[in-house]
């Protein structure tokens, strides 16, 4: 029926727009907000930066979760600077792990 092909063709155009959304989200690390740095600042906790790369389907055999070295964000430092300490360390950790779900 045309209600079926219809809900059909839908079905697979969001699944497509969902994974290119992904991928699209993967390559533009937006600002992040102060939140995890000033928790971390106040609390002297440790904070562990993490990128995940990959595809995120059902079944999918290359996410990549890349971990990298923990810090703290001293009393003395400005939280812009921690900020966008963490922000990069992300992004070259999703980059670093997008080297592995290449091969």
């Amino acid at each position: 029926s045309l209600l079926l092909t219809t809900a059909l063709t839908l079905n697979r155009f969001f699944s497509y727009f969902n994974l290119l959304f992904i991928k699209i989200s993967l390559n533009f690390l937006l600002p992040f907000k102060f939140g995890a740095v000033s928790m971390a600042q106040k609390t002297n906790a440790t904070l562990v930066p993490f990128g995940i790369a990959g595809d995120y389907i059902k079944g999918g055999k290359n996410l990549v979760i890349t971990f990298g070295e923990p810090f703290k964000v001293a009393k003395e430092e400005s939280l812009e600077e921690a900020n966008e300490k963490l922000r990069n360390e992300v992004g070259n950790l999703i980059k670093k792990g997008e080297s592995y779900t290449k091969k």
